[in-house]
């Protein structure tokens, strides 16, 4: 199985399919991560949908708050330790375009 990757920003039609999804930064994958991954897993079997891993491009905080972020992993070592969990989708939500979006609203 090879997991799609999807790039949501405000600039690109949604493409968001039927699916249990998992939502979080998932900057190092933790435990804590992996048992909510597991139970997407669980719920996506037992309800006959698909599997999603959704993330943000940067951490938000570094959006919200304007400040550096300390990774503990970049984004595409990111996408292949998820990409052992055999999910379905991954996406991509660009948090950098919407910030650039918002700052030209605000502006105008």
């Amino acid at each position: 199985m090879v997991m799609e990757i999807i790039h949501l920003s405000v600039d690109t039609p949604m493409q968001v399919h039927d699916s249990v999804c998992a939502l979080g930064f998932f900057d190092g994958v933790h435990l804590g991560h992996q048992q909510l991954l597991k139970e997407v897993e669980h719920i996506a079997k037992e309800k006959g949908l698909k599997k999603a891993i959704m993330t943000f491009s940067v951490h938000p905080k570094q959006i919200l708050e304007n400040n550096d972020y300390h990774y503990l992993m970049s984004l595409s070592e990111k996408i292949n330790i998820l990409k052992q969990w055999q999910f379905d989708y991954f996406y991509i939500i660009d948090l950098c375009k919407c910030k650039l979006m918002c700052l030209d609203f605000s502006s105008n």
